[in-house]
């Protein structure tokens, strides 16, 4: 559709990107950036897909000593040899839990940074000796490499390799092409020759997007393999007691628009301009339900395809319009609404209208002035009846200026819920609003479910996503918002 579809398609995969994230996002979210000044880029190739860097200064030994034991401990359905395996682990102390993750089509790097707080090569020693004794055959190569693999197996699964400030672990993945020892050469090859991810021309502006050369969480992802990808990048963030993850569009949004078709380019100019605060009308909406959302832009010109034989398509304009979309989800009762709110000419809103609902669908005007829309239905006979219910309701306004206002929604009191605005609480402006209530979250009804949204409930988390454009750059924001002093509390318990 689009000629250029990075500006498009951006969102999407930002929001999928920190998607990914978001467990490591909690796991770190009380954690303070440290600085460590290593350089963990160093070891990646330039063709990487995917990579992420890391830093919590929090020691694998510590863990290993405090916090397994007491999980293996409350853990009574893992089978014994499991159990006996998380007790027995071996040393871990000379490693940090601070590094990198990279992918590419070759395959799996993982960086684990060291602590220095004892002999690394003799504790990984010890590490192989644990690994032997749980079935893995391990060989070292004169070059450092050691590479495992099952005994019932020829092929090697990993690959570690010792440097003075990491413990290099490779894999193949699923590349028959590839190797485990070849995950690690092409990073020792990488930090040998100095070529690699930070020659890419856009370095300096993804260390940024990513909190810095030592972040305390920082990835970048591309997606692609033509002359322009996708490039993602973000970091974690901690501010105006919000915690999360920035992820951002790498490259100029104005630049974007630019390359593409004039009819789309007025339409994406059209939908960046929309920006309006979102939480007051995210707000408007129920509380009780598990998805709010609001979207507020303007339309621009879209191509609209038609159903008529010469496939002929038609243009809407809705350049000098606002629209604005809450869609309210329960989870308890299985029922979901939504509500369209849009300003336009009114000869754009028929042509909208058009195209929203199919031919089968037609409206009534009732009594107050609102309209029913009916679907056309098949009976058992092969006749055509109409619905029992209509499947949604409209609404239409003087909006002034030759404007109509027009209100979709599902519900018979829509109107109620979605055509007054609320006054906006934040002042930020955004593309998509939207927040998630965590505990009416459609999972197994468990013991253990239940404990974990328990808790997440107690020190009130709510989980938000939000985007925007600021500074001609797009941004997808993941993020949790939660009581700071009652989850100081609860850890403290």
């Amino acid at each position: 559709m689009f000629k250029n579809k990075s500006l498009m398609v951006a969102l999407s995969i930002a929001i999928i990107a920190v998607t990914v994230t978001t467990v490591i996002v909690l796991a770190i979210i009380f954690t303070r950036e440290r600085g460590s000044g290593i350089l963990p880029y160093e070891y990646v190739p330039a063709d990487t897909s995917a990579y992420a860097q890391f830093s919590t200064g929090v020691n694998m030994g510590d863990i290993t000593n405090n916090i397994l034991p007491l999980v293996s401990s409350s853990l009574a359905i893992l089978p014994q040899k499991a159990v006996s395996a998380i007790k027995n682990l071996p040393d871990l102390s000379f490693l940090e839990l601070s590094g990198f993750v990279s992918y590419r089509d070759e395959g799996l790097l993982v960086g684990i940074g060291l602590s220095h707080r004892t002999n690394s090569e003799k504790a990984l020693s010890g590490v192989v000796e644990y690994l032997e004794k749980q079935g893995v055959a391990a060989k070292k190569g004169e070059d450092g490499v050691i590479e495992l693999a099952e005994r019932a197996r020829q092929e090697n699964f990993l690959a570690m390799k010792l440097e003075s400030d990491y413990l290099l672990i490779g894999s193949p993945m699923n590349n028959p092409e590839s190797s485990a020892r070849k995950t690690i050469e092409s990073a020792l090859l990488a930090k040998k020759n100095g070529k690699g991810i930070k020659d890419l021309k856009e370095w300096n502006e993804i260390v940024e997007a990513m909190g810095g050369k030592a972040s305390s969480f920082g990835f970048f992802l591309r997606f692609g393999k033509d002359e322009n990808p996708v490039k993602v990048a973000g970091k974690l963030y901690n501010q105006d007691g919000e915690s999360g993850i920035d992820a951002q569009l790498v490259g100029s949004v104005a630049a974007e628009i630019e390359k593409m078709e004039p009819l789309y380019r007025d339409s994406v100019k059209a939908l960046l301009a929309g920006q309006v605060p979102l939480d007051g009308l995210r707000s408007s909406v129920s509380g009780d339900c598990m998805l709010q959302a609001a979207m507020s832009a303007g339309l621009g010109a879209g191509k609209i395809g038609t159903e008529l034989p010469d496939d002929q398509e038609k243009a809407l304009s809705f350049v000098n319009g606002e629209t604005t979309l809450w869609v309210d989800t329960n989870a308890e009762s299985s029922k979901t609404s939504f509500g369209i709110s849009t300003i336009a000419s009114a000869q754009n809103i028929k042509s909208f209208l058009e195209f929203l609902f199919p031919a089968d669908r037609f409206s009534r005007k009732n009594e107050d002035g609102t309209f029913s829309v009916w679907e056309t239905m098949i009976g058992e006979d092969g006749k055509k009846v109409d619905s029992l219910e209509p499947a949604s309701y409209m609404k239409f306004e003087n909006a002034g200026n030759g404007n109509q206002k027009l209100v979709v929604t599902s519900e018979k009191n829509g109107f109620e819920k979605f055509w007054k605005e609320q006054p906006a609480r934040a002042t930020e402006k955004s593309i998509v609003d939207a927040s998630v209530k965590l505990e009416k979250l459609p999972i197994e009804n468990s013991f253990a479910n239940k404990t974990v949204f328990s808790m997440l409930k107690s020190i009130d988390l709510k989980l938000l996503a939000r985007s925007f454009v600021k500074e001609d750059r797009l941004h997808a924001r993941i993020y949790v918002t939660y009581d700071e002093d009652k989850a100081r509390g609860f850890l403290g318990k």
